[in-house]
């Protein structure tokens, strides 16, 4: 997989907050899901999950459902003083419905237990990162715009990714990522 591991996380920053863009229409629309996608991206989440230092058993993935998001969303919630202390939540709904299921499955450790009654200063003790997965694991060769959109996002940041114009050129026609964040709260 080369330099795939090593990459900065990838990130395309509008696939969540702009309604009018193309990326955004991609990554939120609804469809019909395909069976057995958990147990194939079950490699990136794996990188995500050591990426960010997630227990395993801090994760929560919804089982597959006949119709849903399109690509798989994901969610990350990790608390601010304590970084060990975070947690992982993914599927074929949103990152709200995902930031919920966290706090219900996870309320003795996480101190909430449902999301309209978070505390006024959650947001001071607690991190989130949301993005999403490719569910055919083939660099989002199937989702034209957000496989352009993280192109774009690489080549401005060659040096961030530790890549030179061919090393991107080859990541391009061969292995791109199979994940990216679209939004991040933490101060990184």
């Amino acid at each position: 997989m080369g330099k795939i591991r090593g990459i900065e996380t990838p990130r395309i920053n509008d696939a969540s907050r702009e309604p009018e863009c193309p990326v955004y229409r991609e990554v939120h629309k609804e469809g019909i899901i395909r069976p057995g996608e958990e147990e194939s991206i079950s490699e990136t989440r794996q990188i995500i999950l050591e990426k960010y230092k997630i227990p395993e058993k801090n994760t929560v993935q919804l089982p597959y459902g006949k119709e849903g998001r399109r690509i798989r969303a994901f969610t990350i919630l990790q608390n601010i003083k304590n970084p060990e202390k975070s947690y992982y939540a993914e599927g074929h709904t949103s990152h709200a419905n995902l930031l919920a299921i966290m706090l219900e499955q996870f309320s003795d450790e996480i101190g909430e237990n449902e999301r309209t009654e978070l505390a006024d200063d959650f947001f001071d003790n607690w991190a989130t990162k949301k993005g999403f997965v490719d569910p055919y694991q083939n660099g989002f060769q199937s989702f034209p715009e957000s496989r352009k959109s993280l192109l774009d996002t690489m080549k401005q940041h060659l040096d961030i990714n530790g890549l030179n114009k061919e090393e991107l050129h080859q990541l391009a026609e061969q292995k791109m990522p199979n994940w990216f964040l679209s939004g991040d709260s933490s101060k990184e």
